[in-house]
């Protein structure tokens, strides 16, 4: 993440892998407005995700697939809120200088926290990911009757079992992550900063705990799962293109309008996976490179933190698009659920009318 190029201070490093020009530039120009479309996301993507969870967990829409659906939306809801604090003052109240008022004891805690949260919530949202293909293809290759996969109660309890595993296997993650004092400037005044875990760097070395946090993160929290995905993601859609040749040779409307709404919903999700695939592989593959190449992290993978932090929050905002355009049910009950809110906000207004015309007839 960016975060932890902005606490880490040593900028002026030289070992190994040097920066490109054109890529400074882009990083400095990009950092002055993207605490401002970080928060527009972030706010779009937070109220989206309470609409998603508020409709998903409907009971007609209780099913298995939206269950896992109803964990990515809290997990990105998660990631987005502690973005918010973070973006306003690392970005927006702060310029990019390294001062005493930006990096206090207080708010490098913060980023301590933000870093551990989410770290945990990615994990979380790619291994649902994963978790979403494979019930897809098992509820695809069952003929559509779901004889193999979980009901909806049991598949809670897998999501939920997947948000405990993913905090512990992020355990490490929270031991290396510590506060330390940088530097005092002329008027004594303390600057603190993360500790540095000296990954990628030659002229430190990383602690066993830290090797192990990081290639573990590495190889089980991106590259596995991504892995998965494009397996799973490449079977769904051979079982797309065989049930396009089905449909035509069947001709049959009843049936063809099944497979219709079947592909539909396979559609979706494949987008929804596919999404992650391109958000998380390749910042998968930096961390890889990160991890063996002497100054790529400070001077290549730091320079590129913002743009991929802003490509995560996109993928975490953007489900609520997929459902509307691709499936009929979520648009319906979108529809009926402002429509009951502007008529429970019309009867609370008509009845506040009411009243404040009651109580100026009684003081008369």
């Amino acid at each position: 993440m960016s975060a932890d190029y902005n606490a880490t201070f040593d900028t002026d490093k030289e070992e190994g892998i040097t920066s490109p020009i054109l890529l400074q530039e882009f990083a400095h120009r990009y950092w002055s407005i993207h605490g401002y479309l970080s928060l527009v996301v972030c706010t779009f993507g937070i109220l989206t995700n309470i609409v998603n969870i508020i409709i998903l967990t409907e009971k007609s829409m209780r099913t298995s697939i939206n269950c896992i659906l109803t964990g990515i939306a809290i997990s990105d809801i998660l990631t987005m809120t502690s973005y918010v604090p973070f973006a306003i003052h690392f970005y927006i109240d702060h310029t990019l200088d390294v001062t005493p008022e930006k990096y206090t004891f207080g708010w490098v805690m913060f980023l301590v926290f933000h870093i551990n949260i989410t770290t945990t919530t990615h994990t979380i949202s790619i291994w649902l990911a994963v978790f979403l293909a494979i019930l897809r293809y098992t509820f695809i290759i069952s003929k559509g009757r779901g004889e193999r996969i979980p009901n909806p109660q049991s598949t809670a309890l897998i999501v939920c079992l997947i948000y405990v595993l993913s905090s512990l296997f992020n355990i490490p993650q929270y031991l290396i992550n510590r506060v330390v004092v940088r530097s005092q400037n002329v008027s004594n005044e303390t600057i603190y900063g993360l500790g540095d875990i000296g990954i990628g760097d030659s002229d430190s070395k990383p602690t066993t705990l830290a090797l192990i946090n990081f290639w573990s993160y590495a190889i089980v929290g991106k590259l596995l799962p991504c892995v998965l995905i494009t397996i799973f993601g490449g079977l769904l859609l051979h079982t797309l293109q065989e049930t396009k040749e089905r449909t035509k040779i069947l001709r049959s409307s009843s049936v063809e309008q099944r497979v219709r709404q079947h592909s539909r919903t396979t559609r979706m999700l494949l987008a929804i996976i596919v999404l992650f695939l391109i958000t998380e592989l390749p910042q998968g593959i930096l961390i890889v490179v990160s991890g063996i190449v002497d100054g790529f992290f400070l001077n290549i993978y730091s320079l590129l933190g913002d743009s991929m932090d802003i490509i995560a929050l996109v993928n975490n905002a953007i489900n609520f698009l997929f459902y509307c355009t691709m499936s009929q049910h979520f648009r319906n009950s979108f529809v009926e659920l402002v429509r009951s809110s502007l008529k429970t906000c019309f009867r609370y207004s008509f009845r506040s009318d009411e009243i404040g015309k009651s109580t100026s007839a009684s003081m008369v």
